[in-house]
Parts: C-alpha cells; sequence; structure tokens
C-alpha cells in the first residue's frame, strides 16, 4: 500500500483547503440569494396586504389623506424593525387611535 510522503500530504491539504474556501463562497452566493428571494417575497406580500387595507379603509369611508396617514402608520406597525424608535411606534399608534376617534364621532 502506498502512503503519500511529507510533500504530497501537504499538497493534499492544500487542496482540500482550497475546496473548502470555494465550498464557502459558493455558500455565500446561495445565502446572499436565498435572503434576496425571501426579501422580495416578503415585500411582494406586504404590497398586497397594503392594498387589501387601503381598499378597507375606503369602505369604511376613510378619505385619502386619512389614508395616507394610516398608511403610514400601518408600515410603521406591521415592519418589524430594531432600528425603529419607539416614539414612531407610539406615534403610529396615535395616528390610529385619532383617526378612529375623528370617524367614530361621525
Amino acid at each position: 500500500m502506498y502512503t503519500p510522503n511529507r510533500r504530497e500530504r501537504r499538497k493534499l491539504k492544500k487542496n482540500k483547503d482550497s475546496d473548502i474556501i470555494e465550498n464557502i463562497k459558493k455558500g455565500k452566493e446561495i445565502h446572499k440569494q436565498n435572503l434576496e428571494r425571501q426579501e422580495n417575497l416578503f415585500h411582494a406580500q406586504l404590497e398586497n396586504e397594503e392594498i387589501q387595507q387601503m381598499k378597507g379603509w375606503k369602505k369604511l369611508g376613510y378619505n385619502d389623506l386619512d389614508i395616507q396617514h394610516l398608511r403610514k402608520a400601518w408600515y410603521t406597525l406591521r415592519t418589524k424593525n430594531k432600528n425603529t424608535p419607539k416614539g414612531d411606534i407610539k406615534e403610529a399608534r396615535n395616528t390610529y387611535k385619532e383617526i378612529r376617534k375623528k370617524y367614530a364621532q361621525k
């Protein structure tokens, strides 16, 4: 049985290392593609939900200006982002409350 000498063993190890590096690069590319695909699906779903919300608000009788404010508030509350300040979230909830009160009085 043949056993490789030291030089051959080092060469084999370098080849394995280069294979590992190539696999890591391929894995990163695949991961990036998956993230892009997932993000595109999320945005498409978000657009669909937004359209449905707008239809619902129009059925309830909200005017265009109020719908614009509701869209902004809805988007702030709908997207989970650690970078969104809590003040923005509170402001969005207050926008909902104010518009609901306005239309509840009518």
